[in-house]
């Protein structure tokens, strides 16, 4: 029965982990869409968070009580499934797939609030004019993969959930309860520890959805990994030295807080966002599917090579997260076009303008692209 429950609650999860992020980033006006998307990373911390709080010894985390623990999901599936029904369609699939333009309209009132709405209307009409000439139907996973055109997309999409599984912070987690011990900290303690460790993460998250829209997406992700990458450089130090010297064990600790919080600020609440704004509507079902196949199979590899790493080179397999997260932030300070405050129509017109080939050496346009970046709007930067 377990193993039934397992394979049910996956299939779920696949679907879920497409489908609610699509809703929440597509009822949103487009003032508060950061906001929104970043929020699905927040809600995932928050849920791994209460994991960690109901395990306790003291709540369900004991023999009698974990097939109660193990059934606690089924709580909040229960209250979404009252709950669903009656949510009203997200205002873009009512005008872009379905041509429904009073029902969309209305749709936004009951979402947003009175008003004609006119701004988001334009912009959903725009969208929807590009979908018709482009025939209308959504593109399948396979059309997307070998669309030319969609090919910058499909690159980020790719940087963007690789990062999130190759950035080394299921590794972290593995590595938790080693630190603690190396520091002296009891068994009875470590748990509690972890949990520190799952609310700074969640606290972080909470940090990036208030401060998405003020930062940028852009800048949250390269400037996350390159931070990211400077606190596994460092603990692959100092965890290699703590046998030797104690202080080491406790700039550990210190590491591996920082580290959680600048996934947990950076790529952790900005790749959603990415993933919604740099797709139409109609792509962004099939971006999804991919989305999501390429996060299983990220966390599948990991989860199967891991434990191998860490036999063979001990704490500086650290080091090879620490490459990957430096060459995804250089990937997206050079080619990851700030979405903030664009319509979809602005955001793919950009991405099109840097698709267009180029006569110049790469080393010409790599200093090229170096310059625009440094100089779009340099208050985000000081601001960052």
């Amino acid at each position: 029965m377990i193993l039934v429950g397992r394979f049910l609650f996956g299939v779920s999860a696949g679907l879920c982990m497409a489908i609610h992020p699509q809703y929440a980033g597509e009822v949103s006006p487009k003032r508060l869409r950061g906001f929104a998307n970043a929020s699905v990373g927040f809600f995932w911390s928050l849920g791994k968070s209460l994991g960690q709080i109901l395990g306790l010894r003291e709540l369900l985390g004991s023999e009698g009580c974990w097939p109660v623990l193990l059934a606690f999901v089924g709580v909040t599936a229960f209250v979404q499934l009252l709950a669903l029904p009656f949510f009203p369609e997200s205002p873009p699939y009512l005008l872009v797939q379905k041509q429904d333009e009073g029902t969309c309209l209305r749709a936004m009132q009951r979402l947003w609030g009175p008003g004609a709405h006119e701004e988001e209307m334009a912009a959903l009409r725009e969208e929807a004019a590009a979908a018709g000439k482009a025939g209308g139907a959504a593109l399948g996973p396979w059309r997307m993969l070998k669309d030319p055109v969609l090919r910058p997309q499909m690159r980020i999409l790719a940087a963007a959930v690789l990062t999130l599984q190759l950035c080394g912070i299921n590794a972290v987690y593995f590595y938790t309860f080693e630190v603690f011990r190396a520091a002296g900290f009891g068994e009875a303690l470590i748990p509690y520890l972890s949990l520190g460790i799952g609310l700074c993460e969640l606290a972080s998250a909470l940090l990036c959805v208030l401060t998405i829209e003020r930062i940028g997406r852009r800048a949250l992700l390269w400037g996350g990994c390159g931070a990211m990458a400077a606190a596994l450089g460092l603990l692959a130090l100092t965890l290699s030295l703590q046998k030797e010297h104690r202080w080491a064990s406790h700039g550990s600790l210190a590491l591996l807080f920082l580290f959680v919080v600048f996934f947990g600020l950076g790529p952790n609440g900005a790749t959603m966002s990415v993933m919604m704004e740099i797709f139409s509507h109609s792509l962004r079902p099939a971006a999804f599917v991919i989305g999501g196949c390429l996060n299983w199979a990220g966390l599948f590899v990991i989860g199967i090579t891991f434990p191998f790493a860490v036999e063979a080179l001990g704490p500086f397999c650290f080091l090879i997260f620490a490459v990957v997260l430096v060459g995804s932030g250089i990937f997206f300070f050079l080619f990851l076009p700030e979405t903030k405050g664009k319509s979809v129509a602005e955001i793919t017109e950009e991405f099109n303008a840097e698709a267009t080939p180029r006569k110049p050496p790469l080393k010409w346009r790599l200093a090229a692209v170096f310059r625009k970046r440094f100089q779009e709007d340099p208050s985000v930067y000081s601001s960052f």
